[in-house]
């Protein structure tokens, strides 16, 4: 039947990535890579990913497994009910979490501080970015909010410029409101973050915040400007 069929503590290995299971089947026609039973594969930059079955290819770049739970190199974690990598780069998850917590030691069972739950998660292994459709965040369990489409940078990433979650207050002197923020990653040491606060009551609000660090010192300044006819009394009414 044109294939080779390995039991017992396989090791499947290719190019630094290393497939582990209880039982291999490898179809010499199709190059196709079946795996059941505790399957691990382990990527060249340190991410391990288990799985009860997986279906790969030969060079281990697309593939597709079931009951997927990922570890990658930072500590940070996925699961997923099905997971499909695409092109050595893409991994796209259905019915996912993330989470960049570290697991309780005296309980491991516990929820994390916060984990975030999506229909569909996308992990670009080369850009760095996660991305979310239709999301909700739990902390500690207890789902906060909603939100359709959401995107991050993965915990290899430390510093990248791009819009933050916007903020979204009330207030009985200014109505509703929502906080817009860009983040400028200029370079290891300097960023910036410039926003506008929309008000339904109050003309609109522009913020500003520059940071930088030096070997032994730090600078931060911050500052916001605006325009309202609103005039203070002594009571502060």
């Amino acid at each position: 039947a044109q294939t080779v069929t390995a039991l017992g503590h396989v090791e499947f290995i290719y190019d630094e990535r290393i497939l582990k299971a209880d039982r291999v089947i490898y179809h010499l026609g199709t190059e196709i890579v079946t795996a059941n039973g505790d399957v691990v594969m382990m990527d060249r930059n340190g991410d391990v990913h288990f799985a009860d079955t997986a279906e790969v290819t030969r060079d281990m770049k697309d593939g597709y497994v079931r009951a997927l739970r990922s570890t990658l190199l930072d500590g940070s974690r996925f699961t997923a009910a099905t997971g499909q990598r695409s092109g050595g780069r893409y991994v796209v998850m259905r019915n996912a979490t993330y989470t960049p917590c570290i697991p309780c030691k005296t309980n491991p069972s516990r929820p994390p501080t916060w984990m975030i739950h999506a229909d569909r998660v996308t992990h670009d292994t080369v850009e760095h970015a996660v991305t979310y459709n239709k999301a909700w965040m739990e902390v500690g369990g207890v789902p906060v909010f909603y939100i359709p489409y959401f995107s991050h940078p993965d915990g290899t990433i430390k510093q990248k410029s791009g819009f933050l979650t916007p903020v979204v207050r009330m207030s009985s002197q200014n109505g509703q409101n929502i906080l817009n923020r860009y983040y400028w990653a200029i370079d290891p040491s300097r960023d910036a973050t410039l926003g506008a606060q929309v008000f339904t009551k109050q003309a609109p609000r522009l913020t500003g915040e520059y940071r930088q660090r030096f070997d032994q010192a730090e600078v931060k300044i911050d500052g916001s400007v605006t325009y309202s006819k609103r005039r203070v009394t002594d009571n502060n009414q």
